[in-house]
């Protein structure tokens, strides 16, 4: 509930237990046998208010053992300047800038102060601020502290107000998304998630936001698509804020030029499959993977957590930086050595077995399997079901537990598996479950997994 000020809470006035925004000062006070509080409303407060917030605190109590202070710190100050003058026992402040939720049980007690995720909204649709603004302040732990149409406004906010995470639009006045990103990371590494209506052709650009830093993206929403977005985009800013931003590239420069190389050393045997799975954070970890694979490669499926308008452009860019064949897989498609199939979004990606041997692709609309769809778990069952354990496992970086059941099941059957190490994932969700079902044989950092992946395979050429 939203205390008002000067508002007293003790067991005398109803409240066991109260949790409230936090846009003040909390004044405990402790007696023989309970304790009590008083809410100064940091708009309000005035010197007058603190003698009188001090007696009904002994009004509550009978006796004043004790206070403590918590809350924003120009208030405080104030308060705690009066206690000293007036010799009033003071244990200990806690500063709070900002909005807190409170949760304070007088006879046990027992105070919680939390601070509530602060999001500033960029887009330069009015409608669109104020959906997303709807949307992420429905969540009692979330609170949007600022919007913005265009970039220099939201560069202002950002040194102002100090966000912790940003929702970026990609087509603004002034200059773009990415751009804009490129902008303000280095010098404010905040967690960013794109919000953007793409286009097809668009997909890219969004993409190479993820290369400059954005932590994740999701599909605009329209007015009737709330009830189903919303959850989804709570979910992905309150990970991001938990993501420390990663830069791999210079402001205004390309993440890599376009690698069609050849006579790379250390070819890898393609009689065996290579499947991957990812989520957040998985477009920057494949890049980084597939870019430095030979120029042969086993083949090699795909399954990353992706918006159906974003996988065919993911396939694309790499296609551009690889020097194999990477597509967006299509159902019949025949699994084949040198071409890597990436799940399409919003289908689900499985492998079968004709019966001459060849190994082809399916693609339907099977329901979602852990929420997700592409599932890593989907793709990963069939593949122990096809080719049992001619195969390596990965699992990449990402939320919750897609691929971490699928992955011991290819263990079980006899394939080499990996999960990435948590200190080089964005978020460590994915890998930590496939680790905690024993089912990776190495734990590794993401720069040591393409060499792991090319000696695996060497090493079954060889013998």
């Amino acid at each position: 509930m939203k205390l008002k000020h000067l508002e007293l809470i003790s067991v005398k006035s109803g409240h066991p237990g109260v949790l409230s925004l936090f846009d003040g000062v909390l004044w405990i006070a402790h007696g023989p046998k309970e304790s009590a509080a008083v809410w100064v409303n940091a708009r309000s407060a005035n010197h007058a208010d603190y003698g009188m917030a001090y007696r009904a605190l002994e009004g509550a109590l009978g006796e004043i053992l004790c206070c403590k202070l918590a809350g924003e710190e120009g208030t405080l100050r104030k308060i705690e300047s009066w206690m000293r003058e007036q010799e009033r026992p003071l244990a200990n402040v806690a500063i709070r800038n900002g909005s807190f939720e409170v949760e304070f049980s007088p006879a046990e007690n027992r105070v919680r102060i939390s601070r509530k995720l602060r999001v500033l909204v960029v887009d330069d649709s009015k409608t669109i601020r104020n959906l997303l603004t709807k949307i992420l302040n429905s969540d009692s732990s979330v609170e949007v502290i600022g919007a913005a149409d265009r970039p220099s406004e939201a560069l202002r906010l950002i040194e102002s107000l100090k966000p912790d995470v940003v929702t970026l639009d990609l087509h603004m006045p002034e200059m773009n998304g990415l751009e804009f990103l490129r902008k303000f990371l280095p010098s404010h590494p905040i967690p960013t998630v794109m919000v953007s209506a793409v286009s097809l052709e668009e997909g890219s650009e969004v993409l190479q936001c993820l290369e400059a830093g954005a932590v994740d993206y999701i599909q605009k929403p329209s007015a009737t698509e709330i009830s189903e977005i919303s959850p989804l985009l709570i979910e992905k800013v309150k990970m991001a804020a938990g993501v420390k931003v990663k830069i791999s590239t210079l402001p205004g420069q390309a993440a890599r030029p376009h690698r069609r190389k050849t006579g790379t050393a250390g070819s890898m045997e393609r009689d065996q499959l290579l499947v991957i799975g990812s989520s957040t954070g998985g477009t920057e970890a494949l890049r980084k993977i597939l870019i430095e694979l030979p120029d042969q490669v086993p083949p090699t499926l795909i399954v990353q957590h992706i918006p159906a308008i974003f996988s065919k452009a993911f396939a694309e860019r790499m296609n551009d930086l690889c020097p194999f064949r990477v597509k967006e897989a299509e159902d019949g498609d025949e699994i084949r050595p040198d071409h890597v199939f990436i799940a399409p979004g919003g289908k689900q990606m499985k492998i079968r077995k004709r019966a001459d041997g060849k190994k082809f692709i399916v693609i339907n609309d099977a329901p979602p399997m852990n929420r997700h769809k592409p599932s890593v778990d989907y793709l990963f069952h069939s593949v122990a079901e096809t080719v049992g354990g001619e195969c390596v496992g990965v699992i990449l970086t990402g939320m919750g537990n897609d691929g971490a059941a699928g992955l011991k099941r290819l263990r079980d059957a006899g394939a080499r598996t990996i999960a990435q190490d948590e200190k080089t994932c964005v978020v460590f969700g994915m890998p930590r479950e496939a680790i905690l079902l024993g089912a990776a044989e190495e734990i590794l950092p993401l720069q040591e997994i393409p060499g792991c992946l090319v000696r695996w395979f060497s090493q079954k050429k060889a013998a």
